[in-house]
């Protein structure tokens, strides 16, 4: 598997081991049991070398010259064209074949690593550990040398690439290898690409027929059975982190928290995609497209999907209707609906959907009321302003407010979002999936696993309940989500299981956490602290030997371009100029040595030209390392929130209780009215 610079886990080239170039590339011969994916601005074609289970998937580089048989780089390079036989005299059951260019939409696939498991397990794959990458390479040249001698499929060795990943790739921790249930997706990902991208001599589709001929299908699933024993992968999926109704409280208060002068528009949209989330479960795709094809396609909820309607005095309700569903963005589209009650009781104001789509709305002038007029609206249906019904519901921001020119977000923003804001609060973090996990598992506890499974829009095949049944719109799932329908005893005795353990209740308790003095004399929380590299991390960053190498180079480059210099006398004597941005004020400060020509101005140029992309460099790659350190920094804390088993039996209850309050934000605002309600809060 190799990407980029086709760099394959660091393989260096061997007799029994050919490269091939293509325009100003090379990448690695891989046989069938490996996929090449170039991530680059390549135009995507298909390469075959046409051998009993032998098949390369590779994109070619644009404008190049007719490809050659990648096996045989000893023959005549450009002796022969696409489809004829590889005229060698060691290849005679070689065939090179050009397939037709993928099409638009398979070709971004096949380069966007959020996509394809394929591509982000080769950028894993590329930070080996170089002992380990050194075996691997060891082992595949002798494996593969067996190959060369005897054409044989029987006799194959298994899969190359992905044996590297389950050795070599790292799990999200970064620490941690994978776990079986990834390799077993990457061993799926990479049959189902040579089923569907390889193409024969003529041109077409081999489908599952090349993986099965020799018993290479079986050979391959028995092989990746048994690296789960050999590379002793984690068989069960860890714990998952779910953010229900007091995270979700938690996390608005901290994402409207100092947006009183700026940021408050963003954070409106960030607090109605969180209580939507939490509420119906869909997935961040739903409100969002997931990448630019479905943005340019226009794939994703605009104004009109929502119907805000007036229901009583100050009550109001809302339909949303969602036609963007994963697995059904094709030809035909699935849909899902929600009819969103208002809420009972004045301390669950917070989570209300509708009230945030209002002041949404009102905030974006896309209501054709004003904020005033609300209160006075008597009509059952809120109008919108004209021309604004088609603007998309969730747009993109910048620096806390969104530009005049409307922008479509992505999911992935509005995940990241909800991820930044609980780090922010010291909480443990993840994407908006949380919210997912959390209302499936509620609504698994108080209603049943078969409207769960309809809910989750996972039942939307057809049938004869599909035909019928609306699903989503039978049950108030505002009330569901609160808890403000009479529930049974045991429903009330499901939730009550791991209530003092859930993540509200564990960022109560670390906000008591003591406070640690670290080397640099700073006293903090260690949960809660924001992540600043000390000055000590700092300068271990400049001692790595990436960084010192970088530094002497610059340093070089400098004495280079002061050694073509004669410093005027008129200027400072003193003047050190090693910074970038004194390299224009050493110049104005100078003359060259030897009087001024052509060929000293250019060179001095060229020179100068390098230095000042040697500064870049070092600060780029110095940035870069911080992220990395910071990630890493951020990951401990991480697995130390989700590992957390600190605090006695009274402060999680008393926890469990300050999580379970209103929130501070309607405390000063709304008086009780229902004294019950109000007594169960201790208000």
């Amino acid at each position: 598997m190799a990407y980029g610079n086709g760099k394959m886990l660091n393989l260096r080239p061997t007799p029994s081991l050919p490269t091939a170039a293509h325009g100003t590339r090379r990448f690695w011969a891989i046989p069938s049991s490996s996929v090449i994916v170039f991530t680059s601005s390549y135009k995507a074609h298909l390469i075959i070398i046409a051998r009993p289970t032998v098949a390369s998937l590779s994109l070619k580089a644009k404008g190049s010259r007719p490809s050659r048989c990648i096996r045989h780089r000893w023959t005549d390079p450009w002796s022969h064209t696409i489809g004829q036989r590889c005229p060698g005299s060691h290849c005679r059951r070689h065939y090179l074949f050009q397939g037709p260019p993928l099409p638009k939409e398979i070709a971004e696939d096949l380069l966007n690593e959020n996509k394809n498991r394929l591509v982000r397990t080769a950028i894993d794959a590329s930070r080996a550990d170089p002992v380990l990458a050194a075996a691997l390479e060891n082992a595949f040249a002798e494996a593969l040398s067996k190959v060369e001698s005897n054409a044989s499929s029987r006799e194959r060795k298994g899969c190359a690439g992905a044996r590297s990943s389950a050795a070599v790739c790292s799990g999200r921790d970064g620490k941690s290898p994978i776990k079986a249930v990834t390799l077993r997706g990457l061993f799926a990902d990479f049959i189902y690409c040579i089923a569907k991208y390889t193409r024969d001599d003529n041109g077409d589709r081999c489908g599952m027929a090349l993986p099965t001929r020799g018993s290479h299908f079986e050979t391959l699933d028995n092989e990746c059975s048994a690296w789960v024993d050999e590379f002793e992968l984690e068989r069960s999926p860890g714990d998952k982190i779910m953010y229900g109704k007091e995270e979700l409280k938690i996390l608005i208060e901290e994402a409207l928290k100092n947006t009183g002068y700026r940021g408050r528009d963003l954070a409106i949209q960030n607090c109605l995609f969180m209580v939507l989330s939490a509420i119906t479960g869909l997935r961040p795709s739903s409100f969002a497209p997931s990448d630019k094809k479905l943005k340019e396609k226009k794939k994703y909820p605009i104004i009109q999907n929502v119907k805000v309607n007036l229901i009583g005095p100050l009550a109001f309700s809302s339909r949303l209707v969602i036609n963007h569903l994963k697995g059904h963005n094709g030809d035909i589209a699935a849909r899902v609906s929600f009819a969103l009650e208002p809420v009972k009781y004045w301390y669950n104001v917070i989570f209300d959907p509708t009230v945030w789509f209002l002041c949404f709305f009102i905030m974006r002038d896309v209501l054709d009321k004003s904020a005033d007029d609300v209160e006075k609206h008597t009509d059952f249906t809120f109008g919108y302003t004209p021309g604004c019904e088609k603007q998309p519901l969730f747009l993109k921001g910048a620096q806390g407010h969104f530009p005049e020119e409307v922008e479509v977000t992505t999911s992935k923003q509005l995940s990241q979002a909800v991820s930044k804001i609980a780090q922010n609060r010291g909480m443990a973090w993840t994407g908006s999936y949380a919210f997912r996990r959390a209302i499936a598992t509620l609504w698994a506890k108080i209603l049943n696993s078969e409207h769960a499974d309809r809910l989750l829009a996972h039942g939307l095949d057809a049938g004869s309940l599909h035909n019928y049944v609306d699903g989503s719109s039978t049950h108030d799932l505002v009330a569901v989500a609160l808890l403000e329908r009479a529930l049974t005893d045991e429903a009330k005795a499901r939730l009550a299981l791991g209530a003092m353990r859930g993540q509200a209740v564990i960022a109560v308790i670390t906000l008591l956490e003591p406070l640690t003095k670290k080397k640099d004399g700073i006293v903090q929380n260690q949960f809660t602290s924001k992540l600043d590299l000390t000055t000590a991390q700092k300068e271990e960053i400049n001692q790595t030997p990436i960084m010192q190498k970088l530094v002497l180079e610059r340093y070089k480059l400098l004495d280079e371009l002061k050694a073509l210099l004669i410093i005027s006398h008129n200027s400072n004597s003193n003047a050190v100029y090693e910074g970038k941005s004194q390299i224009k004020r050493l110049l104005s400060a100078s003359v060259l040595k030897g009087g001024v020509t052509e060929e000293q101005c250019a060179h001095c140029l060229k020179v100068r030209e390098r230095l000042c992309k040697a500064f870049d460099d070092e600060v780029a790659i110095r940035r870069q390392l911080c992220r990395e350190l910071i990630l890493r920094l951020r990951q401990d804390r991480q697995k130390m929130l989700i590992d957390y088993d600190g605090g006695s039996l009274a402060e999680r209850k008393g926890a469990q209780h300050d999580a379970e309050q209103p929130s501070s934000i309607l405390q000063d605002i709304i008086a009780p009215t229902d004294s019950t309600a109000a007594s169960s809060f201790g208000v």
